[in-house]
Protein backbone atom coordinates (compact mmCIF):
# COMPACT_ATOMS: atom_id res chain seq x y z
CA UNK A 1 0.00 0.00 0.00
CA UNK A 2 1.43 3.26 -1.33
CA UNK A 3 -1.10 5.51 0.06
CA UNK A 4 -4.15 6.07 1.52
CA UNK A 5 -6.92 9.25 1.75
CA UNK A 6 -10.42 9.34 2.81
CA UNK A 7 -12.55 12.09 2.38
CA UNK A 8 -16.30 12.52 2.28
CA UNK A 9 -17.02 8.77 2.48
CA UNK A 10 -14.37 8.31 -0.13
CA UNK A 11 -12.06 5.68 -0.41
CA UNK A 12 -8.71 6.53 -2.81
CA UNK A 13 -5.90 3.87 -2.45
CA UNK A 14 -2.47 3.91 -4.46
CA UNK A 15 -0.71 0.59 -4.98
CA UNK A 16 2.71 -0.52 -5.91
CA UNK A 17 3.85 -4.00 -6.36
CA UNK A 18 6.65 -5.55 -4.60
CA UNK A 19 7.43 -7.41 -8.08
CA UNK A 20 5.79 -8.05 -11.41
CA UNK A 21 3.54 -10.83 -10.00
CA UNK A 22 1.61 -8.80 -7.12
CA UNK A 23 -1.50 -6.81 -8.61
CA UNK A 24 -4.11 -5.61 -6.82
CA UNK A 25 -8.00 -4.61 -8.04
CA UNK A 26 -9.67 -1.69 -5.98
CA UNK A 27 -12.97 0.07 -6.83
CA UNK A 28 -13.88 1.46 -3.95
CA UNK A 29 -17.51 3.79 -3.92
CA UNK A 30 -19.19 5.96 -1.45
CA UNK A 31 -20.77 3.68 0.79
CA UNK A 32 -24.16 5.92 0.93
CA UNK A 33 -24.02 5.88 -2.81
CA UNK A 34 -24.57 1.77 -2.46
CA UNK A 35 -27.41 1.92 0.21
CA UNK A 36 -29.14 4.76 -1.65
CA UNK A 37 -29.21 2.54 -4.60
CA UNK A 38 -27.15 5.46 -6.79
CA UNK A 39 -24.21 2.54 -7.42
CA UNK A 40 -25.88 -0.91 -8.25
CA UNK A 41 -22.24 -2.81 -8.38
CA UNK A 42 -19.35 -3.07 -6.77
CA UNK A 43 -16.79 -5.08 -8.70
CA UNK A 44 -13.26 -6.80 -7.13
CA UNK A 45 -11.16 -8.98 -8.91
CA UNK A 46 -9.86 -12.44 -7.22
CA UNK A 47 -6.01 -11.63 -5.87
CA UNK A 48 -4.85 -14.94 -6.72
CA UNK A 49 -4.16 -16.24 -10.20
CA UNK A 50 -5.04 -19.97 -9.74
CA UNK A 51 -8.39 -19.06 -7.99
CA UNK A 52 -11.57 -18.42 -9.22
CA UNK A 53 -14.63 -16.89 -7.04
CA UNK A 54 -17.79 -16.10 -7.65
CA UNK A 55 -20.65 -14.97 -5.61
CA UNK A 56 -24.05 -14.79 -6.70
CA UNK A 57 -26.49 -12.48 -6.93
CA UNK A 58 -25.15 -9.21 -6.23
CA UNK A 59 -27.24 -7.85 -5.03
CA UNK A 60 -28.94 -10.50 -2.46
CA UNK A 61 -31.91 -10.47 -0.39
CA UNK A 62 -32.08 -14.36 0.30
CA UNK A 63 -29.47 -16.50 -0.38
CA UNK A 64 -26.09 -16.18 -2.36
CA UNK A 65 -24.36 -19.01 -4.07
CA UNK A 66 -20.55 -19.10 -3.50
CA UNK A 67 -18.68 -20.68 -6.45
CA UNK A 68 -14.83 -21.71 -5.79
CA UNK A 69 -12.20 -23.26 -8.34
CA UNK A 70 -8.88 -23.48 -6.06
CA UNK A 71 -6.00 -25.12 -6.84
CA UNK A 72 -6.36 -27.84 -3.97
CA UNK A 73 -8.92 -29.73 -2.34
CA UNK A 74 -9.92 -29.23 1.04
CA UNK A 75 -12.06 -26.68 2.91
CA UNK A 76 -12.69 -23.31 2.28
CA UNK A 77 -13.38 -20.44 4.86
CA UNK A 78 -15.37 -17.59 4.06
CA UNK A 79 -15.35 -14.66 6.11
CA UNK A 80 -18.16 -11.62 5.77
CA UNK A 81 -17.36 -8.71 7.08
CA UNK A 82 -19.10 -5.28 6.29
CA UNK A 83 -17.12 -2.33 4.64
CA UNK A 84 -15.26 -1.14 7.56
CA UNK A 85 -13.98 -4.59 8.70
CA UNK A 86 -16.35 -5.44 11.01
CA UNK A 87 -16.81 -9.11 11.37
CA UNK A 88 -20.25 -10.24 10.60
CA UNK A 89 -20.56 -14.28 9.41
CA UNK A 90 -18.42 -17.13 8.58
CA UNK A 91 -19.33 -19.36 5.77
CA UNK A 92 -17.81 -22.98 5.08
CA UNK A 93 -17.04 -24.87 1.76
CA UNK A 94 -16.06 -28.03 0.97
CA UNK A 95 -13.79 -28.48 -2.28
CA UNK A 96 -13.78 -32.13 -4.23
CA UNK A 97 -10.64 -33.27 -5.08
CA UNK A 98 -10.25 -31.39 -8.05
CA UNK A 99 -10.50 -27.99 -5.98
CA UNK A 100 -13.73 -27.29 -6.94
CA UNK A 101 -16.44 -26.05 -4.38
CA UNK A 102 -20.29 -24.90 -3.95
CA UNK A 103 -22.23 -23.53 -1.56
CA UNK A 104 -25.69 -22.12 -0.41
CA UNK A 105 -26.11 -19.37 1.93
CA UNK A 106 -28.48 -17.17 3.50
CA UNK A 107 -27.84 -13.44 4.02
CA UNK A 108 -31.20 -13.10 5.69
CA UNK A 109 -29.55 -12.18 9.38
CA UNK A 110 -27.47 -9.37 7.30
CA UNK A 111 -28.80 -5.69 7.18
CA UNK A 112 -28.76 -4.00 4.26
CA UNK A 113 -25.62 -2.97 2.63
CA UNK A 114 -22.24 -3.40 1.44
CA UNK A 115 -20.13 -6.37 2.30
CA UNK A 116 -17.09 -7.97 1.36
CA UNK A 117 -16.44 -12.14 1.46
CA UNK A 118 -13.08 -12.77 2.17
CA UNK A 119 -12.53 -16.19 1.41
CA UNK A 120 -9.42 -18.38 2.26
CA UNK A 121 -9.09 -21.65 0.27
CA UNK A 122 -6.02 -23.88 1.41
CA UNK A 123 -4.15 -20.59 1.89
CA UNK A 124 -4.99 -19.24 -1.69
CA UNK A 125 -7.43 -15.77 -0.48
CA UNK A 126 -9.66 -13.93 -2.70
CA UNK A 127 -11.67 -10.93 -1.93
CA UNK A 128 -15.39 -10.55 -3.32
CA UNK A 129 -18.14 -7.94 -2.87
CA UNK A 130 -21.72 -8.85 -1.75
CA UNK A 131 -24.44 -6.06 -1.83
CA UNK A 132 -27.55 -6.71 0.28
CA UNK A 133 -30.49 -4.64 -0.78
CA UNK A 134 -34.49 -5.24 0.75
Amino acid sequence: QDGVNGSGGILRVRYRPENTTDRMVLHAVDARDVLNRRVHVIYAEATEQNEAVTLVPTPANGTVVLTIHAPHFGTATATVTDITGRYMATWRCELDGDGNGKASFSVMDLPQGAYFVHVDAEGHRSTVPLLIVR
